[in-house]
C-alpha cells in the first residue's frame, strides 16, 4: 500500500545511464534505462558524484549499512550488460588511490557532485 506521495528526481543522465532517486535523495543510484518504464540498478545507493565520456561512467558513492566510506566506481559502457548476473564492465568499489591510478591510465572523467555528499549521510 502506498500513500501516493512519491518523490523522485533524476540528478544526472547520459544516454541510457542515469543517477536517480525515489522517495529520498539517500537512495540515489546509477541506473541503466532499458525502456521508458524499466531500469536496472548498476551501482546501489548513495551516489553523489558522477561523470562520463564516450567510453566510461565514473562515480563516487557513500556505502550504507557500515562505516560511511566513499567508494569509486568505473562503468565501461561497452562492456556493461544489464542481465542480472555478475555485472561485467563495472569495477568497484575502489579506494581513491586505486581510482586515481586508473583515472590517469585510462583518462577517466572526474566525478562531479550532482548532490551534496551530506544527503547520503545519516541525520
Amino acid at each position: 500500500m502506498s500513500c501516493g506521495l512519491v518523490d523522485s528526481d533524476v540528478r544526472w543522465h547520459d544516454d541510457r545511464f542515469a543517477v536517480l532517486w525515489i522517495d529520498m535523495p539517500s537512495t540515489a543510484h546509477l541506473a541503466y534505462k532499458m525502456d521508458r518504464n524499466a531500469s536496472a540498478h548498476v551501482v546501489e545507493a548513495c551516489v553523489f558524484a558522477v561523470a562520463s565520456n564516450a567510453r566510461y561512467v565514473t562515480l563516487k558513492r557513500v556505502a550504507s549499512g557500515g562505516p560511511a566510506e566513499i567508494g569509486y566506481f568505473i562503468v565501461d559502457k561497452r562492456a556493461y550488460v544489464p542481465d542480472g548476473r555478475k555485472q561485467d564492465g563495472v569495477q568497484g568499489p575502489l579506494a581513491k588511490p586505486a581510482f586515481d591510478a586508473l583515472q590517469q591510465r585510462l583518462a577517466l572523467p572526474v566525478p562531479r557532485d550532482v548532490m551534496p555528499e551530506r544527503m547520503c549521510r545519516p541525520a
